[in-house]
């Protein structure tokens, strides 16, 4: 081992992206050896791709975690509530699902993304990764440390946990 890591994952799984995350995993399932990667998965996809337990996409997933992959709440809608200003134009690409958002009302929209990712892959996720987006209001949520840009939500509780997590990809 060189002492070097890679965390390798495929960020908005869902059914509104189901042929390209196909794509995406059977090639990192060869590059990788296996299913060495995690999945962060969006509950209903702008609101337009819910992601239902009973699905043909909710058991390819399940098989997937099966399999290994790991699978993390990456938010209920991924669309900014609010996509207005500076951020949503330029960094977000109004996708910032949590930047204008008030810590409960965040929050509740994690449990319900949480219990339908559950739901679908028939065992509790690895963790939460919520789309990008960080502003004074929202760091509640996430985010926000010098030298980390995000962490992780305790779902139980609501406390957030002070250990670092990183976030390969955007």
């Amino acid at each position: 081992m060189t002492g070097r890591l890679l965390l390798a994952s495929i960020h908005d799984v869902g059914p509104r992206f189901e042929a390209e995350v196909d794509a995406l995993a059977a090639r990192l399932d060869r590059l990788l050896g296996g299913p060495r990667f995690a999945m962060l998965v969006v509950a209903d996809h702008w609101d337009e791709a819910p992601l239902h337990a009973s699905s043909t996409y909710a058991r390819r997933l399940r098989d997937w975690a099966d399999a290994g992959v790991e699978m993390f709440v990456h938010g209920w809608s991924h669309r900014d509530a609010a996509p207005s200003g500076f951020a949503a134009r330029h960094m977000t690409a109004g996708e910032g699902e949590f930047s204008a958002m008030a810590y409960p009302e965040a929050l509740a929209r994690m449990r319900r993304a949480r219990a339908v990712v559950e739901d679908a892959t028939g065992r509790a996720a690895a963790g939460s990764s919520p789309p990008p987006g960080c502003t004074a209001r929202g760091r509640a949520t996430r985010c926000a440390t010098p030298g980390s840009r995000w962490r992780r939500i305790t779902f139980a509780s609501g406390v957030r946990p002070m250990a670092r997590c990183s976030r390969a990809g955007r």
